[in-house]
């Protein structure tokens, strides 16, 4: 398995520096110190290794999701929450910043958006056809991947915990207007 890690690590520090079309299994072993079979243990190729670390990245998000989904709820997020927010961060803060680079080959920033709509409608136990809840929602998810694009181009002056607080009140603005929306479709049902 340590293979595997070293591997992994050698591919972020090219991928930093070039495009994934320009990274071959070769350059990436050479630097890894393996032999280029070693690479096929474990990948089918480097499209394969990025859609792996992408995979592992979303995963946990979710579990997170799962973890939180309540507490998130609440008008103060507790110091728990807020710390493991900001640990899975700093697990994934330089590769998160790479994705986001080369979000064209990797379609990241896609795949973020799909994940915190997912989770968000099961949070909220929202109906996917409520037009104003939805619009409600994309905005949110809209700024929320913006605000991060933001956060990772001028992390030298913010933290972490300045870009959660933001959010945060984001988050409760947009609770607060589906709920109203909820509060009006029920009234206009009765």
């Amino acid at each position: 398995m340590k293979a595997r890690v070293v591997i992994i690590d050698a591919f972020w520090q090219l991928y930093k520096e070039k495009s994934i079309k320009q990274i071959t299994v070769t350059e990436l072993m050479n630097k890894a110190g393996y032999h280029r079979s070693v690479f096929y243990q474990y990948f089918r190729d480097i499209y394969d290794l990025l859609k792996q670390e992408q995979d592992a990245f979303f995963e946990e998000v979710d579990n997170l999701w799962q973890d939180v989904s309540i507490e998130i709820l609440n008008e103060n997020y507790s110091t728990v929450l807020i710390e493991k927010i900001n640990e899975l961060s700093l697990k994934y803060d330089f590769k998160v910043g790479i994705l986001l680079k080369h979000n064209d080959e990797t379609d990241f920033k896609n795949r973020f958006n799909n994940t915190l709509r997912k989770n968000l409608y099961n949070l909220l136990k929202l109906q996917e056809n409520d037009a104003k809840v939805k619009l409600a929602l994309e905005v949110y998810i809209s700024g929320q991947l913006e605000s991060l694009v933001y956060f990772h181009r001028h992390k030298n002056r913010l933290d972490f915990k300045d870009y959660l607080e933001v959010t945060k009140s984001i988050f409760r603005t947009c609770v607060k207007q589906i709920e109203e929306s909820h509060s009006k479709n029920e009234e206009n049902h009765d």
